[in-house]
């Protein structure tokens, strides 16, 4: 998992770990929730998604984040 900062968003991208034993993805998808270190908060900026470039909502501490609005 990968993070690019910006004072307005974040970016994510993330990769698979692993590989099926012939050595080939086997494009299974799993959702899983990880933590990123950021060089500051979240905060107000919006949280986005390397490939789509869309919106992610995220569950920040205190109420909705800003993806979701």
């Amino acid at each position: 998992m990968g993070a690019w900062e910006t004072p307005d968003s974040v970016v994510l991208s993330a990769d698979v770990m692993g590989k099926g034993r012939d050595g080939v993805c086997t494009k299974q998808g799993k959702l899983q929730q990880v933590a990123v270190k950021l060089d500051r908060p979240i905060w107000d900026r919006v949280l986005l998604d390397a490939i789509s470039g869309k919106p992610v909502a995220f569950k920040p501490l205190h109420g909705p984040s800003p993806s979701w609005s």
